[in-house]
């Protein structure tokens, strides 16, 4: 169990990550905007964002199990295991996409414009 959720967490986070980095990277205008926005999720304390995701996957409350409940998945991570540990990966990659995203982000920026467009070339 340690090692699905220490690989899931690790995919999840990095991929989505380097997504946003290098969807931020290539913005001209509001580059600034988007970063500022995408690092306030570190800036959040652990035990808030727990109360935070608690809400939202409530099953007798929250709006995605309510979603998911309109396309047919009973989501309920009090007695599925499975849904237990999918709650824990995407808390815990919500939670270092940030801090990944500034890595990636600063790596790519750090490359020169010349090697781009040569690598374009």
């Amino acid at each position: 169990m340690t090692a699905i959720f220490a690989i899931g967490t690790t995919l999840l986070s990095m991929a989505a990550a380097l997504l946003l980095a290098c969807t931020v990277n290539r913005m001209i205008r509001s580059r600034s905007t988007y970063t500022t926005l995408l690092v306030w999720p570190y800036a959040i304390a652990p035990a808030i964002a727990g109360v935070l995701w608690w809400f939202i996957f409530n099953p007798s409350i929250g709006i995605v199990p309510y979603m998911l409940d309109m396309v047919g998945y009973q989501w309920n991570h009090r007695t599925s295991g499975a849904d237990a540990m999918l709650l824990v990966i995407f808390a815990a990659a919500w939670k270092q996409i940030s801090y990944n995203f500034l890595f990636f982000l600063a790596g790519l920026q750090s490359i020169p414009q010349s090697l781009i467009e040569a690598a374009a070339i």
